[in-house]
């Protein structure tokens, strides 16, 4: 999410800022200055090389380290929207630090982009300074926040330890924790198991002039 928001909308090479690329440049900036980033890996029960090793995998899920980081690295605030309990958290937490802004949301396991439309376009990058922005992403994160309460929880059992985890964010917190990604989803009443994620309800999809995009969530009027 973060590499398609910082990306020129023009850019059309993939590998401009890639996934990978995002990983390999946190894992450089952390390498960098070790001493500094010490207490912020240890919160994740990591050392900096620990961590910087470990981001670099292509099964590596990130977290707020990363933001920490990558609004570092590209002098941008990177402010994020909880949709479990609509909580800002913004990094850095001082708006005045940085004169532009991106926004994600966080469903407890993945991040999403927030993206706003015009008449020139897609809107990625925001006036730090516009709260108007920032009522409108809350408004929209409270609506996506209805959807998801209206639908089932799906179960899901890792393979490699056997644990059951109700939704996705328990399943992640249990991959970011353990490493453990063979996992399937157990469909109640039936008798056959799947590994098919969870079919996604078309209705969702389009509801009050917001809409699910691959890059992430998009409102018409922002």
């Amino acid at each position: 999410a973060v590499a398609y928001l910082t990306s020129p909308a023009e850019h059309v090479d993939p590998e401009f800022l890639s996934p990978q690329r995002i990983r390999q440049l946190v894992a450089t900036q952390m390498n960098q200055e070790p001493e500094r980033w010490s207490e912020v890996t240890l919160t994740e029960n990591r050392t900096v090389a620990g961590y910087s090793n470990w981001i670099t995998h292509a099964t590596s899920w990130g977290g707020f380290v990363d933001l920490i980081v990558l609004s570092e690295c590209f002098r941008i605030q990177i402010s994020v929207v909880s949709l479990e309990s609509l909580y800002w958290t913004h990094y850095p937490d001082n708006s005045q630090q940085y004169d532009r802004r991106i926004y994600l949301l966080y469903d407890g396991a993945h991040y999403d982009a927030v993206v706003g439309t015009s008449l020139e376009g897609e809107i990625r990058v925001f006036n730090a300074a516009d709260e108007a922005v920032v009522d409108k992403v809350t408004k929209l994160a409270g609506q996506l926040q209805q959807q998801i309460e209206g639908q089932e929880s799906s179960i899901y059992e890792c393979l490699e330890c056997r644990l059951l985890f109700v939704g996705q964010a328990e399943m992640a917190r249990h991959f970011y924790d353990f490493g453990h990604c063979d996992v399937q989803e157990i469909h109640l009443g039936e008798l056959s198991i799947e590994g098919d994620s969870e079919d996604e309800d078309p209705d969702s999809e389009a509801q009050d002039g917001v809409c699910e995009t691959d890059a992430g969530v998009d409102e018409a009027d922002t």
